[in-house]
């Protein structure tokens, strides 16, 4: 069986649940949105018809974030989950160049790239991948970028153990006050002690270090962390010329 037949995003409640909450739960989700657009300006902007895969593309605020910055941008929105797929279809309907596919992470992996891509984003999917998933997720991302293309990867990360409970106390006071200036009514403990701190969940989370350690290990060049808030952060790389 694969990651995602056995995880909480095959339960239809729980994934109509994050829909409504997502803004609330994910910690500095507009400011990653505006980088994932400034970043589209300075690197893809003006290169021709830029093709873009977002991988475990969700209900597609990322996908979003592209396309409003290029509306005849090809992007390929792939998703383990109907009803995310369902969302995004949603959101994204008044684009034309837009593509829906289901699959797992482990069936596309095991396939191989068909196509190629000059920007590959996935937000809040890989962690769900033990460390070896990882790193052959990262091979196949090198092998579906074309040269000089770039992967950004928005993610949680496993935080030093000294640091987790002040950043997970820092997670807690943002989604509350997210919460009540927009009017919310959410059990934030939930949210974070009933997923992120369980056990199977955080089993299979690593430290920022060993994720960029292990894109330059694929080959990716010009590493880095664009953004981190706690344990959420933006990273990226670029497939060599």
């Amino acid at each position: 069986m694969d990651g995602f037949s056995a995880s909480q995003w095959t339960d239809e409640e729980f994934v109509a649940r994050y829909l409504r909450i997502a803004d609330i739960q994910i910690m500095e989700r507009q400011t990653v949105k505006a980088l994932l657009g400034s970043f589209y300006d300075r690197f893809l902007r003006g290169k021709g018809c830029v093709e873009a895969l977002d991988l475990g593309c969700g209900c597609g605020p990322y996908a979003q974030v592209l396309l409003e910055r290029d509306p005849e941008m090809r992007v390929t929105c792939l998703d383990a989950s109907e009803d995310m797929l369902t969302a995004a279809r949603g959101l994204l309907a008044d684009y034309e160049k837009v593509r829906f596919v289901r699959t797992t992470f482990e069936k596309m992996v095991e396939s191989g790239p068909e196509e190629q891509y000059d920007l590959i984003v996935s937000s809040l999917a890989i962690h769900h991948l033990p460390r070896d998933g990882k790193a052959m997720l990262n091979s196949w991302v090198l092998k579906a970028l074309r040269p000089g293309g770039w992967f950004i990867n928005i993610d949680t990360m496993l935080p030093p153990a000294g640091l987790e409970e002040w950043y997970i106390q820092l997670w807690k006071e943002w989604a509350e006050r997210q919460a009540a200036s927009q009017g919310v009514e959410i059990n934030v403990d939930e949210i974070i002690y009933g997923h992120h701190q369980v056990p199977a969940h955080h089993a299979l989370l690593d430290a920022m270090p060993v994720q960029l350690r292990m894109l330059e290990q694929a080959g990716f060049k010009d590493v880095d962390c664009i953004h981190k808030h706690g344990i959420f952060a933006m990273l990226c790389g670029q497939r060599p010329l």
